[in-house]
């Protein structure tokens, strides 16, 4: 085997690998990875929120078969769900018009 050779190949390797990182930080640093990063962490949030309004949502129906009267219970549900997903989205600065489709 021909040393010579491989330490080339192996000099060959460590700058690609060099270049290849360089590379990669470059991506790091745009600003499409960054807003990918926020997006993947939104969307993570949203289904966590969906899971617990489904986890409230099947409480209260199983509330609602053992109890007669639960449409109070049920009104102030949805009213302080309402206060609670407005309060979360102006702190997103999302127009409740426009969500509202107005």
């Amino acid at each position: 085997m021909n040393w010579g050779v491989v330490k080339a190949l192996l000099l060959d390797a460590q700058e690609a690998l060099a270049s290849k990182s360089a590379e990669l930080e470059e991506i790091k640093n745009r600003d499409e990875y960054k807003i990918n990063q926020e997006l993947e962490e939104e969307i993570k949030q949203i289904n966590e929120t969906y899971k617990l309004a489904v986890t409230v949502y099947e409480d209260l129906e199983k509330y609602k078969e053992e109890s007669e009267d639960t449409d109070q219970l049920v009104k102030e549900f949805v009213k302080d769900w309402w206060c609670w997903r407005t309060g979360i989205m102006r702190m997103r600065g999302v127009s409740l018009s426009m969500w509202r489709g107005r």
